[in-house]
Formats: structure tokens, sequence, C-alpha cells
């Protein structure tokens, strides 16, 4: 009487709703493809001086200057980090209209927390 109370046992769960069990699923693919351009610099961005504004203690704004004239028409982005390298405020994207600029800046960051700053342009 044992086995066909374990085999009833083990027919009812495999039936049972609501259990696990593996079920098909469609297969769809995807093309991975990759490349090489080549990039182009609006000019020497390393020659940007980067200088802010503080009020009570936080960086406010922010100043961009000698921004090569051929980087008119880019988009500009800035990003402040600490010591760790954490994002600790950024400014941007704006689009770049004159060689120097004034951008908001966002998160709050305080100066004295303000170890890097990093400036991407990219275009036009």
């Amino acid at each position: 009487m044992r086995g066909p109370v374990v085999a009833a046992v083990a027919a009812a769960a495999a039936l049972a709703p609501g259990w696990a069990a593996a079920a098909p699923h469609p297969v769809s693919t995807k093309n991975v493809a990759s490349g090489a351009a080549v990039v182009s610099s609006c000019g020497t961005l390393s020659g940007i001086t980067v200088s802010w504004t503080i009020r009570s203690g936080v960086v406010t704004q922010v100043v961009l200057g000698s921004i090569p004239s051929a980087c008119i028409g880019s988009t500009v982005s800035l990003t402040f980090a600490a010591s760790s390298q954490s994002s600790i405020g950024t400014a941007g994207p704006a689009t770049v209209s004159a060689t120097s600029m004034t951008m908001a800046v966002s998160g709050a960051p305080t100066a004295t927390a303000i170890t890097d700053t990093y400036v991407a342009v990219v275009g036009p």
C-alpha cells in the first residue's frame, strides 16, 4: 500500500498549480557589432580654465574659460570628484556658445571636498 500512496503524492505534487516548473521561453537573437572611427578634438582641451563661486562653503556655479572656439556648438559637462573619486557635484550638460561660460552646479559640493574636476566636451 505504501508504493501507491507515494506514487499518488508524487503525481499530485507534479500536477499541483503554483508549484515551480520549467516552462519554455522564446529565444530572441541580437546582433553585436564593433567598429573603429577617427575622433578629432575641437581643440586643446587641457587649456580650459575652471573657477567657481562659493556661497557658505558650497560651490554654486562654475566658470569655464579658454574654451577653444572650434568647440562652439559642442556639449560640455563638468564633474566634481572627492578624494574617493566619487562624484559630489555636476554642471551641465550645456551647449558651448562662447569661449567662456558660466554653469549652475547641482549636488551642493563643498569646496573643501573637491579634489578633482573633470570636463567633458562632446561634438559638434
